[in-house]
C-alpha cells in the first residue's frame, strides 16, 4: 500500500522505517510535563552507516516540525519524498555514513510512524485533539528510550535545525553527558515574547476551524486544513489582523551564536586538511542562526 502524503498508519508500506514500541520506566508509560498521559509510545526511524564496536560513532539527526525520519534516501513506496537532508547525509557527505552511523526518528507527536495526534487510540478514533499537550522535552525524553534501545550511551553529536535544533539544545540540557556535540541550527536559546505571540496566535487559528474540533470523530490530517485557505481569506480574517498588529511589538530577537561557526560555514568535511571530519572540530556546542 503507498503511504498518503499526510500520515502514516499501520498497514501502510514501512519503507525504510524501523519501529519500537516503548512502555515508559516500570511498565507505566509516560507522563509528560502537560499533565497527559500515554500507556505506550511508538517511534519510527532511519539509519545509515554501520554503528562500530564500541556504539561510539552514532550521530543524532532532529528534524523540523515538518520533517520526518526521512531524512535521507530516495522517495519510493511508502516514502512520497527524498530525503529531506540528501545534500548532507551520505558517503563522503557532511555527515559521512562512511565514519558515522546516523539515526534520525519522526519526532513524538509527529505523523509518520511515531505517536501521535493522527494515531489510533484504543477506541480505533484518530486523537485528534484528544492527543496529550506534550513539550520538547517530553519528546527529547522519548528519543533517549530510543538511544537505550540502540544501545547507544553518548551520542557523537546532535545535530538538528529549527524544532529539531530546540531538542538538539534540550539533549544539552537534559542529558549533558549522553551529548559529546550538539549542532544547533535556525533557533534561538530562548523564544521571544513576540515568537510566542505569533506561535500561540496560530494555534487559535487552528482551533477556531472546524476540521480541528471534529478531530475527535474523523481522522484529522485528511480534512481541510489551516494551510488550505485561501490568501485572501486569510488576509481578511481577523486572526490574521491581530497577528499583524503584534509586529509593532516585537521584542529584539535573542540569538547567540557560538564557537567559530557562522552562517557561511560550510557542513563538509574537512578530512582533507585537517585530518579530521568537521563534526570531530566541533567544539561542545555550535550554534548557527
Amino acid at each position: 500500500m503507498t503511504t498518503p502524503n499526510d500520515y502514516w498508519r499501520p498497514g501502510d508500506d514501512s519503507g525504510s522505517r524501523r519501529f519500537v514500541t516503548f512502555r515508559g520506566a516500570d511498565d507505566a508509560g509516560f507522563t509528560f510535563e502537560g499533565g497527559g498521559h500515554l500507556d505506550e509510545v511508538t517511534v519510527a526511524y532511519e539509519t545509515w552507516g554501520t554503528l562500530n564496536a564500541d556504539r561510539s560513532n552514532a550521530v543524532l539527526v532532529e528534524h523540523a516540525l515538518t520533517g520526518d525520519a526521512h531524512a535521507a534516501g530516495e522517495a519510493g513506496p511508502g516514502q512520497p519524498t527524498p530525503g529531506w537532508w540528501n545534500g548532507l547525509i551520505g558517503p563522503g557527505l557532511g555527515i559521512d555514513t562512511d565514519q558515522w552511523f546516523v539515526v534520525c526518528s519522526n519526532v513524538l507527536g509527529g505523523a509518520q510512524g511515531t505517536t501521535g495526534p493522527s494515531s489510533l487510540d484504543r477506541d480505533g478514533r484518530a486523537y485528534g485533539s484528544r492527543f496529550p499537550v506534550i513539550t520538547v522535552r517530553d519528546q527529547v525524553d522519548v528519543e533517549a528510550e530510543l538511544a537505550n534501545h540502540l544501545r547507544i550511551a553518548t551520542w557523537r553529536a546532535v545535530i538538528g535545525g529549527s524544532m529539531g535544533g530546540m531538542r538538539s539544545l534540550e539533549w544539552t540540557v537534559g542529558y549533558p553527558e549522553r551529548v559529546a556535540r550538539s549542532v544547533v541550527l535556525a533557533v534561538g536559546a530562548a523564544s521571544t515574547s513576540d515568537e510566542i505571540a505569533h506561535s500561540a496566535l496560530q494555534v487559535r487559528v487552528i482551533k477556531s476551524i472546524r476540521p480541528f474540533t471534529a478531530a475527535t470523530t474523523t481522522t484529522p490530517a485528511r480534512r481541510r486544513s489551516p494551510a488550505s485557505l485561501s490568501r485572501g481569506a486569510w488576509d481578511r480574517s481577523p486572526i490574521a489582523r491581530v497577528m499583524s498588529s503584534t509586529r509593532d511589538l516585537a521584542a529584539p530577537r535573542r540569538t547567540t551564536v557560538m564557537s567559530w561557526a557562522t552562517t557561511s560555514t560550510p557542513l563538509s568535511p574537512i578530512s582533507a586538511t585537517t585530518g579530521r571530519s568537521w563534526l570531530d572540530a566541533l567544539t561542545p556546542i555550535v550554534m548557527l542562526s
